[in-house]
């Protein structure tokens, strides 16, 4: 299975005068972790220059964090360049880590770059102030990150003439990634020899532990527990967005597919080897069945051959807090549709914020 990496941040890792990420900081990252590690990478890019912000913070755990097998935080020259007072730097940087390492299995897989000089550096003739202020919030951010416990380095400076344009030349991305990739290829080895059996991650990766999975699910406590307002609210909008003849949050329960919120009439519960979200557990992303009676993951099952049945599927798993998927979040049409991935991306979004309301809802029970 691949090493799922989130890239976080802005600087260098924005990738100005980029068509795409691709050609950027991620696609030099990726193709670095491959070539080191021989495994494949799912790599998630957010490319935010107010990640201290409390929008920002707010949004974390709306990425399932502890799916993630490492967290790189690029930081960029823009607190710097605003002249911001190095005490409410070190606030806001202390409450970006704490956010992190709260939300991962240990902060060794948090590591931090700084890419703040290597964009002045890059700038128009940056002012002294603004110059000597990054140096000081580099320091700082340095005594920060061992603080929390978290790896720290500093991107160095472009040494190459920049490409016509594009903001920093290849080799630029190149030493930059071997540079992060060195030190995350070693964290990934150290993680596959400590992770516990029972780790959600484990799960991820063989879906051989169907009963820490159960176990895992019973914890939530949701069988026989009405699904709560905002609950129902997602799952009708989800209907909506998409134009889908319904929408329902399935959960894998045993041998059995029960409906916690949907929105038909009445939930309906099936045995697992009918329904399709069995199949979309088996995966971290989504599952995208265009036409169901011609795609062989679904194609034999009970639901799929009945007249009633649906023709499109597209779900997403729900997972508990420490990355168990449990269930689904699906759209369905009665008649076969062709749409690409990336008209679903709302709803990765939609079963974010579902699992964000399970897991206070689980909080409350406790």
């Amino acid at each position: 299975m691949p090493h799922q990496v989130l890239v976080l941040g802005s600087g260098v890792l924005a990738g100005w005068g980029l068509q795409s990420h691709e050609a950027g900081l991620p696609g030099a990252l990726a193709d670095a972790l491959h070539a080191r590690s021989g495994r494949g990478v799912d790599l998630t890019v957010i490319v935010d220059a107010e990640l201290t912000s409390d929008r920002a913070l707010d949004a974390l755990p709306g990425l399932r964090l502890r799916r993630f097998d490492a967290l790189v935080v690029v930081l960029g020259e823009d607190p710097a360049a605003r002249l911001i007072r190095p005490s409410h730097w070190q606030r806001q940087l202390t409450r970006l880590l704490h956010a992190l390492t709260s939300h991962v299995d240990t902060g060794r897989r948090v590591f931090v770059y700084d890419s703040a000089r290597a964009m002045l550096a890059n700038s128009h003739a940056p002012s002294g102030r603004i110059w000597r202020r990054a140096g000081k919030l580099h320091d700082l951010t340095a005594r920060t990150c061992a603080h929390a416990g978290v790896r720290f380095a500093e991107l160095a400076p472009s040494l190459h003439r920049i490409g016509l344009g594009g903001r920093f030349s290849p080799t630029d991305y190149a030493a930059w990634s071997d540079q992060v990739v060195e030190r995350i290829r070693l964290a990934l080895l150290d993680l596959d020899e400590w992770l516990a059996p029972g780790a959600g991650h484990s799960y991820r990766d063989s879906a051989a532990h169907e009963e820490l999975r159960q176990a895992a699910l019973d914890s939530m406590r949701l069988k026989g527990d009405a699904p709560g307002e905002l609950i129902d609210v997602i799952v009708r909008r989800a209907k909506a967005v998409f134009g889908a003849d319904g929408a329902a949050l399935n959960i894998i329960d045993g041998d059995e597919q029960w409906q916690l919120a949907t929105t038909r009439a009445a939930g309906v519960t099936v045995p697992r080897q009918d329904g399709f979200c069995d199949v979309t557990i088996a995966a971290d992303g989504l599952t995208l069945i265009n036409d169901v009676r011609r795609d062989a993951r679904v194609s034999g099952r009970r639901l799929a051959k009945g007249p009633t049945g649906p023709g499109f599927y597209a779900g997403v798993p729900i997972h508990t807090w420490d990355g168990y998927r449990i269930g689904a979040l699906c759209v369905y049409d009665r008649a076969p549709r062709t749409m690409r991935e990336s008209d679903l991306q709302e709803l990765h979004e939609l079963a974010g914020r579902i699992e964000q309301e399970l897991w206070t809802e689980a909080l409350r029970r406790e």
